[in-house]
Formats: structure tokens, sequence, C-alpha cells
């Protein structure tokens, strides 16, 4: 019978010089839509000085699956409201599909959590054009995903803020979700506000601030200004915001725990130990010899055969190293 198997790897890229971070950017550009794509220059920009902003930090993966890149992805942490934003999830068309989502999703969450972030919310912005009318592939795709995932919909106006001064199709309206260790039922309006108000102000705002001159830093905070102003309007008589589940039936079946939530996961066993063996199959013989030759002498150990002697110790260090190796499977 035939064994299949697939093994994921998730790498943090931490410097954009990374061969993998740039072959991983085709990946991206080829598979995001223009209308909500961060220029790629900017991501490499903050991805090197992301240590010396204060408001956020960006952290950006690569998948691979079976030894071949096959994902990039994306996402902010803002440090006073301490939420994550899911900014990009981009997966090579061949390997589109759910379980390479979920997968992909599930090892970033393990490894903020190894990472001991505070996280109080998850969050995904997704397309709303024309009221869905005119959702882009990759929304329609995210927003599918992250419904098995467990977010709810937060009952509020809410846009796609603009990327820049100069991409004018990268400002429309949107949904927010929002995820975090129970399913809520409503947010106050004063924390969702701050949440908007730091996706604005401390992430939005201070990422444009590097690209543009002083002049265009206020047109671009004017912009910023008005789409968070709509907001507060738009909730200006509420007390909370709801959390609405209902556009994902599954989270009323009795299995719904079953499909949301991430997957176990368990470092992989590095065989550093090999290069020991090597090592000690190699030296061994010859210290051997030595104390065959001095030492046993003076100890009036007599041994008939030194290449049996020697054979035997090095079959027995052999087998253990492979007993060692393959519990370490």
């Amino acid at each position: 019978m035939n064994n299949y198997e697939n093994h994921f790897f998730l790498k943090p890229i931490t410097k954009s010089t990374d061969e993998d971070y740039i072959k991983a950017l085709q990946i991206y550009v080829e598979e995001t839509p223009k209308e909500i794509r961060t220029n790629t220059n900017e991501i490499s920009h903050w991805l090197d000085k992301k240590r010396t902003t204060k408001s956020f930090e960006i952290m950006v993966f690569v998948l691979f699956l079976d030894d071949v890149l096959i994902g990039f992805s994306q996402l902010t942490y803002i440090r006073s409201q301490q939420i994550v934003i899911w900014d990009y999830i981009s997966l090579k068309s061949p390997y589109r599909k759910n379980s390479v989502f979920l997968i992909f999703l599930s090892m970033m969450q393990n490894y903020l959590v190894a990472a001991n972030k505070e996280i109080t919310y998850y969050l995904a912005e997704i397309g709303n054009k024309d009221n869905g009318e005119h959702i882009d592939r990759e929304s329609a795709f995210y927003k599918r995903i992250i419904c098995l995932e467990g977010y709810g919909q937060v009952m509020s106006k809410y846009y796609n803020f603009p990327l820049g001064l100069d991409n004018c199709e990268s400002e429309f309206e949107s949904l927010m979700y929002l995820k975090t260790n129970d399913n809520i039922s409503y947010i106050s309006k004063e924390t969702f506000m701050n949440i908007v108000h730091a996706i604005c102000y401390e992430y939005y705002y201070v990422w444009y601030s590097e690209f543009i001159n002083n002049d265009e830093v206020h047109l671009y905070k004017a912009k910023l200004d008005k789409y968070y102003s709509s907001i507060e309007k738009y909730n200006c008589e509420a007390v909370h915001i709801n959390i609405n589940y209902i556009q994902c039936p599954l989270f009323f079946s009795g299995t719904a725990n079953k499909t949301s939530g991430t997957v176990p996961s368990k470092k992989r066993k590095r065989y550093a130990q090999v290069p020991f063996l090597l090592l000690a199959i190699i030296i061994t013989p010859i210290i051997l010899a030595v104390m065959y030759n001095a030492i046993f002498p003076l100890l009036n150990i007599d041994f008939n055969n030194i290449s049996t002697f020697i054979s035997g110790i090095i079959a027995t260090l052999v087998s253990y190293f492979a007993i060692k190796l393959g519990s370490n499977k």
C-alpha cells in the first residue's frame, strides 16, 4: 500500500533581502487585486524597519508545501489595542484550497501564541463594493474561510481605507470581521471606535507618512478623518455594536466547534546528531587504537584482536545513535 503525506513549513521573514520573501512577493502580486494591493516596496520598507516602530508591527510569512513555496502572508499587530489584522494571505493558484488556507492560518496563529503576543481580537477586512455585488475574488474566498474559523461580522459601517493618495480604487465600503476567544454577541461602541481609531491613525497614517511629503500627509489625514467621522456618525446613537454570525449557519449546528480553531502543531526534530555520529565513527578507532597500544597494557588488559574489539565498539555506537534518531521522528 502506498503512503501519502504532505509537509507544510511556515517561515517567518525578517528582512527584505531574503530570497524566499522575494519569490513569495511574486505570488502576492499575481494573486492580489490591484485595488487592495499594497506597494511591495512599502512592505519591504516596514519589514526592515519594524523593530523601530512603536505603534504597530508587521509580520511576514511564507508557506512551503513539500519544499515548494506556495504562499505569502502579511499581518499587522497594533500594540495599543492588542489586535491582529490579517492584511494579506495569498496562495498560488494550484494551492488555493480551503484546507491549505486553514492550515496556513492555523500555523500563523500558533506562531503568535509561541511569540507570547497578547491578542484581544483577530480582525479581517472583506471588500463589500456595492453591497457585495462586486466583491473581488480574494475577498470572496477569504470570507468563506474566516466563516469556518468562527469570525463574526461587526454590524457597523466600515471602509477599506485608502492605500496612499494615488490608489483611488482602494477606497470603498468593506466589512469588518472579528474573532476572540469566544463567540461574543457584541462589543461596546467605545471599544469599536478605539479599534477603528487605532487602525486609521496608528497604522495607516503612520505607514503612509513615510512615503509622502508634508503637504500630502495633511491630504491623506483628511481622507482618514472623513472615513473615521462617517463611521462615528453611523454609530452615534449606539450603545454597543452587534457581532453577527448568521451568515455562517455552521455556527448553529452541533458540530460548529469541531471546524474552527487552530490545528495543534509540533516542532519537528532536527537531525543535528548526524554530524556527531559520523565524527564519532571516524575518531573512535583512533582513540581505541591509542588505548589498545598504550593504556590497556599498563592496566594489564589484554585483547587478542584489536579489529574485533574496535568493530564491536563502533557497532554499539551506531546502534545507539540509530535508536536515538528513530525515537526523535
